[in-house]
């Protein structure tokens, strides 16, 4: 089959099914254009996603939706990513995001925004433990019952207002769907942001979406309050 990405314009169909046809008799079954010259893929790379399968050895009883890092690992190159584990080699850090420059069968190369640099990111192991008692030591030891085997990276395209805490973003597009749901995580999300250039909504603020703690909104009027006017106790 012959695929060709030029032009999303179903006007230039009948052109694009000649060149397809042209080039599969040349060898040719798919080719891909890329016009961004600094991000985008290198010219003979694969522009086709790789999946990379997680391994799970022993006991490790987890939701799917709860998991450390995706079942199934969906990358090409071009991809936004977040690292989800510290590296050990301290090069990245739980939170880093980055872009897929290249990948293989044991891992992928990542350019990671906060240094610019580029970084192999291969397979990592999450354990869990259950606590034994040794008798003979008259002692609790922790005992591996079951481990996770993944690349430590999910799809970055876009973070939860959670996820996101703690990171410094140039440029933030906040949706807020429905609205928050708890005091503090309209702050969270705007103070993700270096500027105010750099900040957009996909729909207009509300006033519900500003949420505060009752019981700091309690403090703050009390300190408000004369000193001969606070409870001692």
């Amino acid at each position: 089959m012959s695929a060709i990405f030029i032009s999303h314009s179903s006007k230039d169909a009948e052109i694009s099914q000649a060149l397809a046809r042209r080039l599969a008799e040349q060898g040719h079954p798919s080719v891909f254009l890329d016009m961004d010259p600094e991000k985008g893929i290198v010219a003979g790379q694969s522009w086709e996603q790789t999946l990379y399968r997680s391994r799970i050895v022993g006991k490790f009883d987890i939701a799917r939706d709860r998991l450390p890092a995706p079942e199934v690992l969906a990358l090409k190159p071009g991809a936004e990513v977040m690292a989800v584990k510290n590296d050990e080699d301290r090069r990245w850090v739980n939170g880093s995001r980055g872009q897929v420059v290249s990948l293989s069968p044991d891992g992928v190369v990542v350019r990671f925004y906060e240094t610019g640099q580029k970084h192999p990111v291969g397979r990592v192991v999450w354990e869990k433990y259950r606590q034994v008692w040794n008798a003979s030591e008259q002692r609790v030891e922790s005992e591996v019952v079951g481990s996770y085997e993944q690349i430590p990276l999910i799809p970055g395209w876009a973070l939860t207002i959670h996820k996101a805490q703690g990171l410094t973003l140039e440029d933030v597009r906040v949706d807020l769907g429905s609205g928050t749901f708890t005091s503090g995580q309209l702050y969270v999300a705007l103070s993700r942001a270096t500027s105010l250039d750099g900040l957009s909504f996909q729909r207009p603020l509300r006033v519900d979406d500003i949420k505060t703690d009752p019981q700091l909104v309690e403090f703050l009027d009390w300190l408000k309050q004369p000193e001969s006017e606070h409870d001692p106790d």
